[in-house]
């Protein structure tokens, strides 16, 4: 089975969960981690090779065989593009007995083998893509205005990227969706500031969350605003309780797209009801997730959201996005104005965060958007590090409830 190769945060014990680490690349003996450059220049021949320019230098075959040796062995990091195209080769040897020589000849067996039988796979998919992107898909009526339609647009980015040349991540639930649904998703198509962002959010997002849940495997998680979210199609393990939470309308369709099942529910409330919480059923570790809704709300909105979740869900720990203040007053995604919503909502970080609206709670981190794209793409993560770039940056913050 192909495995994601998708950055699992580090989880200390000191922590529920540690931030997402930046490295630049993998591991390569004691001498320390390999350069920005020379991951660079792995990364082109890579590209060549796949493309079928020029085969792999004999020396950068040793240096991806023993990086993800290492990895493999639990000595260090490997870099998300090499994982990526060396995972599934890698699968059918322990740790120890893939490098070399020996990974290029695995490789290039499995790019045989893939080329040879996925020609009609490959056509299937671009078909599915341009479906994806025309004015209207044939299928189940979509309703829906103002912010609640919002959540069609990061439906279409999570599909249309599942189909791009070289996904990050995979979500056949949302490549689904958008082909069952009759809504029009060509500004969506358009708009390629909304959809990158979905991108970089829905990694930080997957990250974070597949982090808990490597230590807390029997958590209750509820995930306000859902909208048409698929993250327990990705991330379940077969022991979670999830509960999805957003307003009736959207709650009906997603029902009728998805249903319900024996550990997934749904819960249709506004996030701002003070009963929604005595549906949740929870015995143990709780973990609440609130994507992209926080920038639609108003400041004393947020305020009450926390301090309603601190009362009736005491030591919970969420993960909640935040926008930064200059891009909630002056940034315009295209297809988000078309549905008439508008940004209303901005914060900087953690400190101010609490300060404001959530005063009792803990800040255990606060994890940028611009930390996971310097993971994806190590040569950027000096740009990253700049306070401006960090200042501008979307992030996750990961807070603590008070126990009251």
């Amino acid at each position: 089975m192909r495995r994601t190769s998708v950055h699992i945060a580090k989880v200390r014990s000191s922590s529920v969960i540690a931030a997402p680490s930046v490295s630049t690349t993998g591991m390569r003996g004691p001498a320390g981690p390999i350069s920005v450059r020379v991951a660079t220049d792995l990364d082109a021949e890579l590209d060549r090779f796949r493309a079928g320019v020029r085969p792999i230098s004999m020396r950068s075959a040793t240096d991806l065989g023993a990086e993800l040796d290492r990895s493999r062995c639990g000595t260090g990091p490997i870099s998300v593009r090499v994982a990526t195209d060396l995972d599934a080769s890698g699968d059918a040897d322990g740790p120890g007995d893939f490098c070399g020589r020996r990974s290029m000849m695995l490789i290039m067996t499995a790019t045989t083998a893939t080329n040879a039988t996925s020609a009609e796979s490959t056509r299937s998919a671009r078909s599915m893509k341009s479906a994806a992107g025309r004015a209207v898909s044939a299928g189940e009526r979509v309703d829906l205005t103002g912010v609640s339609e919002t959540m069609l647009l990061p439906l279409h980015a999570r599909a249309e990227h599942t189909l791009s040349a070289r996904p990050r991540f995979e979500d056949w639930t949302a490549v689904d969706l958008v082909s069952r649904l009759d809504y029009d998703f060509s500004e969506a198509a358009r708009d390629r500031l909304m959809s990158g962002g979905v991108v970089m959010r829905t990694l930080t997002f997957d990250s974070l969350v597949s982090g808990f849940i490597l230590t807390h495997p029997e958590t209750t998680v509820v995930n306000i605003a859902c909208g048409l979210d698929t993250r327990l199609h990705r991330l379940d393990n077969g022991r979670l309780t999830w509960y999805d939470l957003d307003l009736p309308d959207v709650i009906d369709l997603r029902r009728q797209l998805l249903g319900e099942g024996e550990r997934r529910h749904l819960i249709a409330a506004s996030a701002l009801d003070p009963d929604w919480p005595e549906q949740v059923r929870a015995a143990g570790d709780v973990l609440v997730i609130i994507e992209g809704l926080t920038m639609y709300l108003t400041q004393d909105e947020v305020a009450a959201l926390m301090d309603l979740i601190a009362t009736r869900l005491p030591g919970a720990t969420v993960l909640i996005e935040v926008m930064p203040h200059f891009f909630q007053k002056y940034g315009r995604e295209r297809s988000v104005v078309a549905t008439g919503a508008r940004f209303t909502y901005g914060c900087s970080g953690a400190e101010e965060f609490c300060s404001t609206v959530a005063p009792d709670w803990r800040a255990l981190h606060d994890v940028t958007f611009g930390e996971t794209i310097a993971r994806l793409r190590p040569w950027l993560a000096p740009m990253m590090r700049l306070s401006m770039v960090n200042r501008l940056s979307e992030r996750v913050l990961v807070l603590r409830a008070p126990r009251r």
